[in-house]
């Protein structure tokens, strides 16, 4: 029932904050702070070499040539499960796929948050494989649309892609 759209979904992820978070773990390593989505078009998203989106699920073409433009200039944006999965007006159209050179294929794995889920891609340099089979994991199975990108981990259940790179400009995606 799309008259619920957006965000009614089971299927959908809440933005913003949660009870568990990537910057939680990474605080002790790390310093962080938060940007909004009007840091881009301001310019003050330049001032942080990496921004881990928190799922911003809506995403809109002015925002996305805004991100696009940080990461050209040398800006890291790591998306999350459902970073730009909408737009204002269209559910399900993937508008981060533009940037990302991904196509999403399926939402989810068919046994969530199970452990050892995941298989890095061969000659990948990004995440150790220190803690490859003791995170859960579920999440998005990805198809190559863009020549650039680049596979970092496989789903083991039917080898496609979960984790992708895409360099772009000075920066990456």
């Amino acid at each position: 029932n799309d008259s619920y759209y957006p965000g009614s979904n089971p299927d959908d992820l809440a933005s913003g904050y949660w009870m568990w978070n990537p910057r939680a773990l990474l605080r002790n390593f790390y310093a962080s702070d938060g940007v909004s989505e009007s840091a881009f078009e301001s310019g003050d998203a330049a001032r942080y070499p990496v921004i881990l989106d928190s799922n911003t699920t809506i995403m809109d073409a002015k925002l996305l040539s805004d991100i696009e433009k940080y990461v050209r200039d040398g800006g890291t944006f790591v998306t999350f499960v459902q970073t730009g999965r909408h737009t204002s007006v269209l559910k399900d159209s993937w508008p981060i796929e533009k940037l990302t050179g991904y196509h999403v294929t399926r939402l989810t794995q068919e046994k969530p948050w199970q452990t050892g889920a995941l298989a890095w891609a061969p000659g990948q340099k990004i995440f150790s494989d220190s803690w490859m089979n003791r995170v859960p994991a579920d999440g998005l199975s990805l198809e190559k649309r863009a020549p650039d990108v680049q596979d970092l981990a496989y789903w083991k259940s039917d080898g496609s892609v979960a984790i992708g790179m895409r360099p772009l400009g000075k920066g990456a995606i």
